[in-house]
């Protein structure tokens, strides 16, 4: 079975940056290993491009990469605060999210649901309007 060198984007650094984690894994193919990486824990999930290479690679190297994993402290962090005080040690591997998600981050980042609000708080105060008004009339 071949063995592969999987780079991901992961999360928990910040709003609009990922870290760049790389796991190696066993698979069938390349498009099998992806996907495995794409489950794993920390990976973004959400995020379409969060597999951003994927390379066949020997069982010398596969096992040389997971031990780089088992001493990489972001994969050992559990908490916030934890993380802050490793943060000098993992930032070289945060990079700002590229301008295409970043974009698509930000139409679905509650722009819309403000702009639907408003729309349904003028509804709302033309109903309250149409009521009172029908109020007074029924009262006279």
């Amino acid at each position: 079975m071949p063995y592969f060198e999987v780079v991901t984007k992961c999360g928990h650094v910040g709003r609009d940056r990922y870290y760049r984690g790389v796991f190696y894994l066993k698979a069938e193919n390349g498009k099998e290993a992806a996907r495995i990486a794409r489950e794993l824990p920390r990976v973004k999930k959400d995020h379409k491009d969060a597999i951003l290479e994927c390379n066949e690679i020997s069982e010398a190297e596969y096992k040389e990469g997971l031990e780089k994993i088992k001493n990489e402290i972001y994969f050992q962090i559990k908490g916030k605060k934890v993380q802050k005080k490793y943060w000098d040690e993992i930032k070289d591997n945060i990079y700002p999210e590229t301008k295409c998600q970043w974009i698509y981050r930000g139409r679905h980042r509650g722009k819309k649901k403000d702009k639907d609000k408003e729309k349904m708080c003028e509804l709302r105060k033309k109903e309250e309007k149409k009521i009172d008004k029908e109020n007074n009339e029924f009262l006279k």
